[in-house]
């Protein structure tokens, strides 16, 4: 199914909105639709790329990666010197002169996955934990929860291989010793880290003994799901259950919306657009699993391992697939998959 029939198909309930004698934004919701096929669309163009296999221009490539992650984290360190803008209200975090700020911390974990793999890659050890540590501080600037813990989770899953660990009993044994040393320190730091951070005094404490703590872990995208379900029962018609409403009108009607991307997608184009998105999804879930450990494309374990982060993400906490800047990278990872081994 080419991109252009997608396209149409998404818009369609804008038309069917329009139909109806209703008003709704064309522009906007087309959009949104563009922000959507981004991800997909880069993968494709990156993947012929990768598959020309050209060292000259992966190292440009790379090279764009790494100016990207400059560029996110001299916008985060504004912050020291009375710049930019706070992540949240209440001068939590910082996104300097980034408006898209919470777009910015699944950009920032992709950035930091890429980079930390090629130093893995490269065999480049102390360069890859220098890096991880002054990485994961710059989450803690940053203000983000999902950027936090998304860098802990993936730093783990990049070094910890239990196959390779317990194929041998010298390395078995060197893991457990490392590990009750290593993890001990590492937990108290991180936590003694988080508690200090702006995120957790200024945001978290505020809002624990205001609300339950699903709706603090979960942002209130509860309370936001149970108005949008009312919303929906109340206001939509069958076709418009079946095939949406469009995304303007959608933002129209919720105020805000649940911030869970296959949510949003849900009650914006309906139950068939639902099942377009999870069908989109779970082929290139099976792209990247069937590729996962050819040993001739190295990158194709990462690009699979960020397709379940960013899942989780994006079901958690939103502005994944939705975001058109999230979304060039996004596709830069994924066409990952086909980039082999450069010597």
């Amino acid at each position: 199914m080419s991109f252009g029939i997608i396209f149409f198909i998404l818009l369609l309930p804008t038309f069917i909105q329009i139909l109806q004698g209703k008003e709704v934004s064309l522009y906007s919701d087309g959009l949104k639709i563009i922000k959507y096929l981004t991800p997909f669309l880069c993968f494709i163009y990156f993947r012929e790329v990768f598959l020309q296999n050209s060292k000259k221009t992966i190292n440009k490539l790379f090279l764009f990666v790494k100016l990207s992650y400059a560029v996110v984290v001299a916008n985060v360190l504004l912050k020291f010197i009375g710049l930019g803008f706070p992540l949240y209200r209440g001068g939590i975090g910082s996104k300097g002169y980034i408006y898209a700020g919470n777009e910015i911390s699944t950009v920032f974990l992709i950035l930091y996955a890429i980079l930390g793999y090629r130093l893995l890659e490269q065999n480049k050890k102390i360069s890859f934990w220098l890096f991880f540590g002054f990485t994961v501080n710059i989450a803690f600037v940053l203000g983000s929860k999902s950027a936090i813990l998304g860098i802990v989770l993936i730093t783990l899953i990049m070094k910890i291989r239990l196959k390779a660990i317990l194929s041998s009993f010298k390395k078995t044994v060197t893991f457990l010793i490392a590990g009750a040393i290593i993890i001990p320190i590492g937990i108290f730091w991180f936590v003694n880290r988080f508690m200090s951070s702006d995120l957790f005094q200024n945001r978290i404490l505020y809002y624990y003994n205001k609300v339950d703590i699903l709706t603090l872990l979960l942002s209130s995208r509860n309370l936001y799901l149970e108005k949008t379900y009312n919303t929906f029962k109340r206001e939509y018609n069958l076709l418009e259950k079946i095939f949406g409403i469009g995304q303007s009108k959608y933002e129209e009607m919720v105020e805000d919306t649940i911030e869970i991307d296959f949510l949003d997608f849900f009650f914006a184009y309906g139950v068939f657009g639902l099942i377009l998105f999870l069908v989109v999804m779970f082929l290139t879930f099976q792209i990247l699993r069937k590729r996962k450990d050819f040993s001739k494309y190295p990158y194709a374990r990462l690009a699979y391992v960020a397709f379940l982060l960013l899942i989780t993400i994006s079901s958690l906490a939103g502005h994944v697939f939705s975001s058109g800047i999230a979304g060039i990278f996004i596709g830069f990872i994924f066409s990952m998959t086909y980039l082999k081994r450069i010597v």
